[in-house]
C-alpha cells in the first residue's frame, strides 16, 4: 500500500508540500487578512471623519431629497381646511390685515366648530386700535385657537404672541435652515411646543369626550387610544 501512494506522489510532483511550506503559506494568509483588516479600518475611520466634519452632507441632502419626491402622493386630510392669504386678498384688504378682520374670519370659522384653529400671522401691533384690538383677542381667547410665535433670524423676522394669552394657546413656527439654503425639518420643541403639536393636543382633546365633556357631539375615530389622555404631548 506505501508502495502504491509513493508511486501516486511521483505522477503529481508539483501538488507536493514539504514541512517548510505549510507554515510558510499559513503566515501568507494571515499576514493578507492583517493588511485587508488595517486597510478597510483606515478607509472607514476616514469616510467617517469627512462625515462627521460635514463633508458628505451634501450628497446625503441631495439622497434624502429625491427619496421624499420618490414617496407616492397622499391624499388631503378631509378633516383639515386650510386657510390662505392670496395676493389678490393683499389687494383688496392690504398688508397687513387689520385686527377686525382677521376676528371676523376666527368668528366666522368658529361657526362651524371646529376642533382646533391655529393662527400662523404675526398679530402684535405697535399702535393698538380700539375696539378692533379687543374683537381680536376676544376670539384668540377662544379655547380652540393657537396662535403662532417665531424666534425669527432677526429682529424683523420676530414674531411675539400677543401678550394676554397663556402659553397653552402659543405655538413655535420656526423652520430652520439647512447649509443649502432649504427648509427639511421643522422644530418640534424648544423651551415651548411647536404649533404643529400644540394643534394636534388641541384636536386629541377636542375629539374625545371624556377629555372635553363640552364637546359631546364628537367622537374618538382613527386615533391611538394612547393618546385618549389629558397628557401634554
Amino acid at each position: 500500500m506505501l508502495k502504491k501512494f509513493q508511486g501516486l506522489k511521483s505522477l503529481f510532483p508539483k501538488y507536493q508540500l514539504s514541512k517548510y511550506q505549510l507554515p510558510k503559506l499559513t503566515k501568507l494568509k494571515l499576514s493578507s487578512l492583517r493588511s485587508a483588516f488595517v486597510s478597510s479600518a483606515i478607509i472607514l475611520g476616514m469616510l467617517y471623519g469627512v462625515r462627521q466634519l460635514g463633508g458628505m452632507q451634501q450628497l446625503e441632502l441631495l439622497v434624502f431629497d429625491q427619496m421624499m419626491r420618490s414617496r407616492p402622493d397622499k391624499v388631503t386630510d378631509p378633516r383639515l381646511l386650510l386657510v390662505t392669504i392670496t395676493e389678490s386678498d393683499i389687494k383688496q384688504y392690504k398688508w397687513p390685515l387689520t385686527d377686525r378682520l382677521v376676528a371676523q374670519t376666527l368668528s366666522e370659522l368658529n361657526r362651524h366648530q371646529p376642533a382646533a384653529i391655529a393662527v400662523d400671522l404675526n398679530l402684535q401691533r405697535i399702535i393698538p386700535i380700539e375696539p378692533e384690538r379687543s374683537e381680536l383677542i376676544a376670539q384668540l381667547r377662544q379655547p380652540n385657537v393657537i396662535a403662532a410665535v417665531s424666534s425669527g433670524n432677526n429682529q424683523n423676522e420676530r414674531i411675539d404672541p400677543p401678550v394676554e394669552l397663556p402659553k397653552e394657546q402659543v405655538g413655535l413656527v420656526d423652520l430652520p435652515a439647512d447649509p443649502d439654503g432649504f427648509m427639511r425639518r421643522v422644530l418640534l420643541f424648544t423651551n415651548r411646543a411647536s404649533l404643529s403639536i400644540q394643534l394636534l393636543n388641541a384636536y386629541l382633546r377636542a375629539d374625545c369626550p371624556r377629555d372635553r365633556p363640552q364637546r359631546q357631539d364628537l367622537v374618538c375615530q382613527n386615533l391611538n387610544p394612547s393618546f385618549n389622555s389629558k397628557k401634554e404631548y
